[in-house]
């Protein structure tokens, strides 16, 4: 059973989603979900619809000097700053364990390391997407996920009726190829979208990956695109992991959002408006 409650403030203390929300005069709330405090931020958008959109965040840093991180936040908050941008109500959902000052006692390193897209994250998740559509009385959710966030966003949307679509940027799809590409530890207690996700899908799909993008590179997805070629897959050159998703960000969702047909049909995207530079 989940229990949710909401609480402005709370578990305040320097980390880099608070110093993003000071930056941008929000207020951050506090989702607690069972024993976990996950973080949220809503941007200033007025716009009202049927359809919540949510932005999930990458792995930060699971890892420091070869042991497993003390705390797993990286420097920056990409998906947060990207939720800012969009002009949409939009809302960004940390993890369980992340965007925390003081790291509690339930937060275990196997959360951010080999279990971090686990099951039990997932229906954490999935439980945090539902609350929010009852609190924010909207029927549906599209989920954005940037690099890891986007697996979790792909694997929340299977256990939820509510998502119509999933967009990822920069996403390692298959995570069992994208581990042995660069020689990492097995991520032994998650799950992987490639093998784990039916297809085709009961939401849409759209995948975004840089041609420049080496944390990621497009040949680590293959595996997933053989397996799901209904989805929307859009390389754009001259982008990399993190490079330059912000700055063309609302032109990207202009497009997406305005014709993604065509998307399927022609995966390209047209350069940017010299105001998205």
């Amino acid at each position: 059973m989940i229990f949710f409650t909401f609480a402005l403030g709370g578990c305040t203390g320097h980390t880099a989603l608070q110093t993003l929300a000071d930056r941008n005069d929000i207020q951050l709330d506090t989702l607690k979900v069972r024993e976990h405090q996950i973080r949220v931020l809503q941007n200033h958008s007025a716009s009202e619809s049927n359809v919540l959109t949510i932005y999930f965040g990458g792995d930060g840093r699971p890892w420091r000097e070869g042991e497993p991180a003390s705390n797993p936040d990286g420097r920056g908050v990409l998906a947060a700053e990207l939720a800012i941008k969009d002009p949409r109500l939009a809302f960004y959902l940390g993890r369980p364990c992340y965007h925390r000052a003081d790291i509690p006692p339930e937060c275990k390193p196997e959360m951010w390391t080999s279990h971090r897209y686990s099951s039990e994250i997932v229906k954490l998740m999935a439980g945090a997407v539902s609350e929010l559509l009852h609190r924010e009385s909207a029927e549906y959710a599209e989920l954005i996920g940037f690099s890891g966030g986007g697996v979790l966003a792909l694997l929340i949307a299977a256990q939820l009726d509510a998502v119509t679509r999933v967009s990822t940027i920069a996403a390692n799809l298959d995570t069992e190829a994208w581990v042995g590409y660069h020689e990492l530890l097995p991520l032994t207690g998650s799950l992987n979208p490639a093998d784990s996700l039916h297809s085709p899908t009961q939401f849409e799909q759209v995948h975004l990956t840089g041609t420049l993008d080496k944390v990621v590179p497009a040949r680590t997805i293959a595996n997933f695109r053989n397996r799901h070629p209904e989805a929307v897959y859009l390389e754009v050159e001259g982008f990399d992991h993190r490079c330059c998703w912000l700055e063309h960000w609302p032109s990207i969702l202009d497009h997406i959002n305005r014709d993604i047909e065509s998307l399927r049909v022609s995966p390209t995207l047209p350069p940017a408006a010299p105001g998205d530079r």
